[in-house]
């Protein structure tokens, strides 16, 4: 009862990572001379006596001196190592490992950042050093040039968002498509590349569109007009293709798969007019096809199209000049920047990565999705103990979780949240150990305690209208990074108490808590 406390549960929650500093343990009757029952009823005065005169008892109203602030806070937070930003790019940067005495750097309120729209995808090396001597462009050369690079010293430093001409390499090291040795990493990959390609011609023919009549594609330059004229023989190929499925020349199985896919494709990141090029969309349909030809036990599932976007954006901005690439690369109508050379190896590289992160959560889409249903009903407990009466509104209205959090889990909230800060979270998964599986539990358990004050106050209908149309289209970095670090905190808290570890949604459980 004392734990369910909301006042204690407020303050444990803004306070936690403090304790655990100073090695408290929570079965402590005695925290440097103030007990349990002074911390529940007098908490102001307990932690002036346990952290110095500067702490607070109500993190809601007050800077809370923490890196983890109650998420409806309107304070920015940054601990000591995170980089300060200039007025327009000002982000708080939470790093998961060394957390030092954190400080408050804005008190500006939260409506005058979402004008400001500052881009998420430009984390550059400004004002402050990462460490005395070394930037954070001079901590990534360190890493990545390095022989062997160091994936665990990388995950620390990608965890806080990686700047964007270093995305592609990272993104690509952590899903492990590319060795950490140097050495080995050209071969790797154009051994990767290769067996896409072929995978292309078995599924699509010889003459696929980066096939250009003998025409070296090693070549970077070229014309407007020629690349149009390979975009409708691409165009018209998808058009062969449909025909020749739709004849029975292929089995049920492929040619329901093809129809599913040319269905969903054009559905696919409405607001994004690159994902509407003809081109990329034919590259978007050879990826998925190719994926579920050659994995039977779940095929295609929708969502899967959403799921392969991020990988798009981020290696066709690794193909693109610099001053091209980024958030503007979005609103692309063509793809005559690019050679096709860099078509094909973004496209490869697309296609490897999707696996990589669809063999990590691949219960997700087998029969019956058994692993959705376990981590919706693992969000279900974690809000029931974390906002008990968010959870008991919720269900009070008749409503499951599973009406809103199956969406959520299927497609990795690519639909809750703005296609770039889904850029900046896809960092944060990639450096958990199982990002995509449990931290995004927490994610979402985070996201849905950031809207508990309205959601209180609604009914059935309203609910269910809100939680599908979620008001994130103005987010920004600050908005995301209290999300992420209230998922953190709630992680560290619950992997580890043993009293706790039952309600974590571990990767290792097979167990529904019920």
């Amino acid at each position: 009862d004392t734990f369910r406390s909301t006042r204690f549960e407020t303050n444990l929650f803004g306070y936690a990572y403090r304790l655990n500093e100073s090695e408290c343990t929570w079965d402590s009757l005695l925290l440097d001379g103030v007990s349990f029952k002074d911390l529940v009823e007098h908490p102001e005065d307990s932690f002036k006596v346990l952290f110095g005169p500067e702490s607070k008892s109500t993190p809601r109203k007050t800077p809370v001196s923490s890196p983890h602030a109650a998420i409806n806070t309107p304070l920015l937070v940054q601990p000591e190592n995170t980089i300060d930003l200039d007025s327009n790019t000002q982000l708080a940067l939470s790093i998961p490992q060394g957390i030092q005495s954190p400080r408050v750097i804005s008190t500006e309120p939260l409506s005058n950042a979402v004008h400001q729209r500052p881009s998420v995808l430009l984390i550059e090396d400004k004002i402050q050093k990462r460490r005395p001597g070394e930037s954070l462009v001079a901590a990534y050369d360190k890493l990545l040039l390095a022989t062997t690079v160091d994936l665990s010293s990388l995950r620390t430093l990608a965890w806080s968002g990686v700047p964007l001409n270093y995305r592609a390499i990272v993104w690509k090291l952590l899903l492990g498509y590319l060795p950490a040795s140097a050495a080995r990493r050209n071969d790797a990959l154009a051994r990767k590349r290769r067996d896409y390609q072929l995978a292309i011609e078995q599924h699509f023919g010889e003459s696929h569109v980066y096939v250009q009549n003998g025409r070296n594609t090693e070549s970077t330059t070229q014309t407007t007009k020629e690349f149009q004229s390979e975009n409708a023989t691409a165009v018209s190929q998808r058009t062969s293709l449909s025909q020749q499925r739709s004849t029975g020349e292929v089995s049920d199985y492929e040619r329901s798969m093809y129809r599913q896919i040319t269905v969903d494709i054009p559905r696919t990141c409405p607001g994004q007019q690159l994902f509407h090029i003809e081109h990329v969309q034919a590259a978007l349909e050879r990826v998925l096809y190719v994926w579920a030809m050659r994995h039977p036990a779940s095929g295609y599932v929708q969502g899967m199209n959403d799921l392969v976007t991020p990988f798009f954006f981020v290696f066709y901005s690794e193909q693109a000049s610099i001053e091209h690439a980024g958030e503007q690369l979005l609103e692309w109508t063509d793809l005559s920047r690019l050679s096709p050379r860099a078509l094909s190896d973004a496209e490869a590289d697309a296609y490897w990565c999707l696996t990589a992160l669809l063999e990590s959560i691949h219960d997700y889409y087998i029969f019956a999705q058994p692993g959705i249903q376990k981590r919706v009903s693992y969000l279900a407990e974690l809000v029931g103990r974390v906002n008990p009466p968010l959870r008991a509104h919720l269900s009070g209205q008749g409503l499951d979780f599973i009406q809103f959090a199956f969406r959520w889990m299927n497609c990795l909230l690519m639909r809750e949240l703005p296609f770039v800060l889904i850029v900046r979270v896809w960092d944060t998964y990639l450096s958990e150990p199982d990002g995509f599986g449990s931290f995004h539990v927490y994610v979402c358990a985070a996201l849905l305690c950031f809207f508990s004050e309205e959601l209180l106050c609604m009914e059935f209908q309203d609910l269910v209208l809100f939680l599908q149309n979620l008001p994130t289209q103005n987010w920004t970095q600050r908005e995301l990074d209290m999300v992420l670090s209230q998922a953190y905190m709630w992680r560290t808290i619950f992997d580890s108490s043993l009293h706790l570890q039952r309600f974590a949604p571990s990767s290792n459980s097979t167990d529904i808590p019920g």
